[in-house]
């Protein structure tokens, strides 16, 4: 197994200058010069300045169309951004071996291969497929040239979180920045492509805009003041489930509580007043107080948002829930749910030695869509209809940019052997395109997809309405597909290997994510893989504590931490309480084989999501269903083993 490989030579001599916007009597020149590998930096500051190195040629820069927003002309502009505000971005660098990449990933998760589930660690990674020291040596060059100040490198020297003003970034990625306006909403947006340095094989430059972010997928009623009272016995229950009726119903051992497994939540903001909700959360439930640890990043942040409050405690009271018996829960939060902050709080649970195998993330935003203006034509939908034209065209157009970024750092979590669970969304067969921030329940025209859930390297999660029989333990009285559990086929991502040959999974490519025609017609990406209860917004749900009082919480952002706590279990069962690596090829395997999707799924077939209705097997809008924990934990065990030629 290829573990070393040596620091990457420079390709070519290359030096750099950089200067403040307009000049002045404090002129900041910087020069880099790379050769065999070596980076010498100079920085002269005035006239007065000790050390001068000759500039050789500056290397063309090269720009990056994917981070400017594709609609912005429609917009209304409200003149220049404040020289003087501050900005921070994201700079994400390509791996320099891709190929090499692909192919060891294919062996680490082929049962037949000597690399099967070899899984590497977060410094093995990096060593094997990071970027080299000198090519990051020279992104912090670029970037501290330009007057901006680092505020985090990930270990694989991949993800670059840098702060600067307005003036700065302009000046570092030859860009305008301008104020415009939306929707009642003001913000900042370049106005063309950003550029770079061709030697630093940057791949995004995220947060040039203050529009994108990520939106939590969360409903929450308060309106019981108190957990919700159980019906007489054998009379259908229809309000919300607690932790122990869902572990009769998903049939979960009482001999496997994920004991020894730790479970990471992404979020952002405050996190005192959750740990506190989640210790409540234990005390009412008779579980022991789990241990839970805080991930900032960057560590120079603000954490007082708590806007995100209700969602945190759905998601860490879920997966305790299902899981009693996990050794902690990490929170790897960012200041905010922006694109640029939110992603390299993944990149700390990905190169973090210690991080858990599994982690949730109950947020998400429209996927990457390059062939926008196409798809904003109404006629494209004539089942969703055209609900909001005149908003429709910028909504869409101001999508995900941090796709190509989530990815790679997703393959290197797989890699890992980790696996991200993503709720799909609460938008049906569409995706949301309320900005910022909003929960956005609706069907919102436009067949696309919610990322991460859609990403091949997540486990995406949909939604279910559930009622238990009342009794106690709880059995399962009717569950159908939520109206608004999202589920599609991305129009763009190629179906992953375990996807293929899967039962009404049917639908084709009709572009790539760059807008080209390299996949089209191939079989592209459906989700959510799998479902469990979120309720209908209105009072069926699962048992919370929030601001300290019993409330309901619900959407697809409770399906997917429900699933990261019941794969606790799965991987709490393995051998040594050894990580399983990717969920999603386990999974695919068990759910292709009748007999053992009898015995570890209950079939969904009842109920639409707009455009998707459900159907016996697997389908658009709950994957291939709701867990049958038991038989699930004995068939990943089987299907876990490695097949020796």
């Amino acid at each position: 197994m290829l573990i070393g490989v040596a620091e990457d030579a420079c390709s070519v001599p290359c030096s750099q200058g950089y200067g403040p916007k307009g000049g002045g009597k404090r002129m900041k020149r910087l020069v880099v010069v790379c050769c065999a590998g070596v980076v010498l930096l100079a920085v002269a500051t005035g006239a007065s300045a000790a050390i001068q190195i000759p500039q050789l040629p500056v290397q063309s820069p090269v720009k990056l169309p994917a981070n400017v927003l594709p609609a912005l002309d429609q917009a209304t502009p409200a003149g220049q951004a404040p020289d003087t505000r501050r900005m921070r971005i994201g700079v994400t660098i390509a791996h320099p071996r891709a190929a090499a990449e692909d192919s060891y990933l294919k062996r680490l998760y082929n049962p037949s291969s000597a690399n099967y589930h070899r899984f590497l660690t977060p410094s093995q990674y990096a060593k094997a497929f990071g970027v080299s020291k000198s090519t990051a040596d020279a992104v912090r060059s670029w970037l501290a040239g330009g007057g901006l100040s680092i505020d985090y490198v990930s270990r694989a020297r991949d993800y670059f979180l840098a702060t600067g003003t307005v003036s700065e970034v302009e000046q570092l990625t030859r860009t305008q920045i301008g104020s415009y306006s939306f929707n009642g909403q003001t913000f900042l947006a370049n106005k063309s492509a950003p550029q770079a340095p061709a030697n630093l094989h940057v791949l995004q430059i995220l947060g040039l805009n203050t529009y994108q972010r990520f939106h939590t997928a969360y409903s929450e009623s308060h309106s019981v003041g108190h957990a919700p009272a159980r019906l007489p016995a054998a009379a259908p229950n229809i309000a919300a489930q607690s932790p122990k009726d869902l572990w009769s119903i998903y049939e979960q051992p009482s001999n496997q509580t994920g004991k020894g497994v730790s479970v990471a939540i992404l979020g952002n903001g405050a996190t005192d007043g959750v740990i506190k909700d989640l210790h409540q959360f234990d005390k009412e439930n008779g579980f022991d107080q789990v241990p839970v640890q805080v991930v900032h990043t960057p560590a120079n942040g603000d954490f007082s948002d708590t806007a995100g409050n209700a969602e945190w405690n759905i998601d860490m009271q879920s997966v305790h829930g299902m899981a009693p018996g996990i050794s902690k829960e990490v929170l790897y939060f960012s200041p905010t749910l922006a694109d640029t902050e939110l992603v390299a709080s993944t990149a700390a649970w990905v190169n973090d030695p210690n991080g858990p195998p599994i982690m949730n993330a109950s947020l998400g935003e429209c996927e990457v869509t390059p062939l926008n203006p196409v798809l904003n034509n109404p006629a494209l939908d004539p089942v969703n209809g055209n609900e909001n034209p005149s908003a429709l065209p910028v909504s869409q157009g101001l999508s995900n940019s941090s796709e190509p970024t989530q990815t790679q750092l997703l393959k290197q979590a797989v890699m890992e052997g980790r696996t991200l669970f993503a709720s799909s969304g609460d938008s049906g067969s569409s995706c949301t395109v309320v900005y910022p921030g909003t929960n956005g329940i609706g069907n919102y025209v436009v067949p696309l997809t919610e990322d991460p859930a859609d990403n091949p390297y997540t486990v995406g999660v949909g939604g279910t309405v559930l009622y238990s029989d009342g009794n106690t333990p709880a059995g399962r009285a009717f569950e159908y597909a939520w109206t608004h559990s999202g589920g599609n086929a991305s129009p763009f991502i190629t179906a992953p290997s375990y996807q293929t040959g899967v039962t009404n999974l049917n639908r084709t490519c009709i572009a790539d994510p760059d807008g080209g025609s390299s996949n089209a017609g191939q079989l592209c990406r459906g989700v959510p893989d799998v479902a469990a209860i979120s309720g209908d917004v209105i009072s069926n749900g699962y048992t919370i504590v929030s601001d300290g009082a019993d409330s309901i919480g619900g959407g697809t952002s409770l399906s997917s931490p429900l699933w990261a706590g019941m794969w606790a279990r799965v991987v709490g069962a393995s051998a040594g309480r050894r990580s399983l690596g990717f969920a999603n090829p386990l999974i695919y395997q068990v759910g292709k084989s009748p007999t053992r999707y009898a015995q570890s799924f209950y079939d969904i077939t009842t109920g639409t999501n707009g455009l998707n209705p459900a159907q016996t097997g697997w389908d658009y809008v709950t994957g291939f269903g709701v867990p049958r924990l038991s038989g699930l934990i004995k068939n990943v065990q089987a299907a876990a083993q490695p097949r020796r030629r």
